[in-house]
């Protein structure tokens, strides 16, 4: 991340990580959004129980 935002600071980088631990990590390296598949994987059992 740190060479593209050295190319391009305008750049929107957009990453995806494991464990919901990581994804502070990834922003303060320069990720402009991270997507966690632990919290969306919580999130669809929530939808699923609640319909």
């Amino acid at each position: 991340m740190r060479a593209v935002r050295e190319l391009n600071t305008a750049c929107r980088i957009i990453v995806r990580c494991r464990y919901q631990a990581t994804l502070e990590t990834l922003r303060k390296q320069g990720a402009s959004e991270v997507v966690s598949e632990e919290r969306q994987a919580a999130a669809q059992i929530v939808r699923l129980l609640t319909d």
